[in-house]
This record gives structure tokens, sequence and C-alpha cells, in this order.
């Protein structure tokens, strides 16, 4: 099974890179949570970073040093280091969560201008749309459905392996108060798709002939969309 840091590297955007959760970093300090606030001595450090480039790799170690998860008088007091973890977690949600707030609603925006133009331009006779704009939102739209796929699952499943690894029992906890109540969450039956992201995916689909839909799904499949 491919480990879940190399998933987000591999299904990631390159030019959104570090706004993704920093999934090798967390687990690295979980590590420590693991053995009572001492860094990990057991060589899992180097398998963490063994699938990462060198800017990649230095970014983890220099912010593992500039924000070290546990204080000297954190040892040997099991509740404390979860509390500090997921404080960490807390941090990486909203940090993600924000970002992605930004993008859609300026991609909402964008949508909302394209179609409005293209009904003023109707009413005057011209019904053309710019499919070359259409493309680009359209991708965007994928990209950002994914963004929130992968950032949801990279942030359930540390806290799962927290759970696991601990004896703890956050993972329902942190679903229900913490991700449900991000930006990453939608109001449906299915919160952690990328509703908004989607929703502009499906408005674009209409301005467009079937034969350029065909295409533009076509590329979001290539993109790795869904």
């Amino acid at each position: 099974m491919v480990a879940w840091e190399e998933q987000i590297k591999e299904r990631s955007v390159p030019a959104w890179r570090d706004k993704y959760v920093n999934y090798a970093l967390l687990k690295r300090k979980l590590e420590r949570v693991k053995h009572g606030g001492h860094a990990d001595t057991t060589g899992a450090t180097q398998i963490l970073t063994d699938a990462l480039c060198d800017d990649e790799r230095r970014q983890i170690f220099r912010e593992d040093a500039e924000a070290p998860l546990l204080s000297q008088g954190a040892l040997a007091q099991p509740e404390l280091l979860v509390e500090e973890f997921l404080k960490e977690v807390d941090c990486e949600l909203d940090r993600v969560g924000r970002w992605y707030e930004e993008k859609v609603t300026s991609l909402e925006h964008r949508v909302r201008s394209l179609d409005s133009g293209r009904k003023s331009t109707a009413s005057l006779g011209n019904r053309m749309v710019d499919t070359l704009q259409v493309a680009e939102l359209h991708l965007e739209a994928v990209r950002l459905t994914e963004f929130v796929l992968l950032n949801v699952e990279a942030l359930r499943k540390i806290v799962k392996k927290m759970d696991k690894q601990c004896k703890t029992s956050y993972q329902t906890d942190f679903v229900q108060n913490k991700l449900m109540r991000s930006p990453l969450a939608a109001d449906s039956e299915r919160p952690f798709r990328g509703e908004r992201a989607r929703a502009c995916r499906r408005d674009l689909e209409e301005l467009v002939s079937p034969e350029l839909l065909k295409e533009l799904r076509n590329k979001a499949m290539q993109s790795g969309g869904v």
C-alpha cells in the first residue's frame, strides 16, 4: 500500500504543493508522541522522508526544528502529548481550510462573472462563450474538489493513526467538531466531497456544447479529478 504522504505528492497540484496538509511532518511528530516525547530513534524518520525531494526533506526538518512539538516538561505525560499533537493537527486544518475558502470563493466569483457576461452578450444576439476560460475554470474546479478529498482524508487518517498508536478515541470527535465545522465541509449528506467546487464545475458544464463537455471531462479524468 502506498504511504499517504506519497499519495498526496502524486495526486497534488505541483503549484499548490505547500498548501496541502503536511502529512509527513504530522506523522513524524506523532512518532514523538508514541515515544513519550522523545525524538524518534528507530529509523522511522528516514522512512518518512525517503520518497521526498531534497527541498521537501529540508523543509520538514526545518519546520520540526523551528516548532518542536514537545517541551521537556511534557515528557511522560501521555494526555498532554496527545493534546499538543491535536493542536498541531488543528493548525494544519485551519491553514488548509483558509486557503481553500479563499480559492473556492474566488472561483465562484469568476464563474458567476463568466455566466453574467454570457447572458449579457446573449441579449445582444451573441451566444458565444469563452471556451478557453471555461476550460481553465473547469480544471481549477476539478483540482479544488480533489484538494478537499485529499486533505480531509489525510487529516482523518492521521487522527485515526494516533488513536491506534496511543490507545485514544478522538477520531469521531475530530470529524464531527473540527472537520465538519471547517471550510472543507459542506452542508450536505456527503459533506467532504468539495461541493462548492463541484457546483462550479456543474455550472461551467452547462455553458458548453456536448462536444466540449466531453473534452472537459476527459481532461478532468487525465488530471486525476473526480
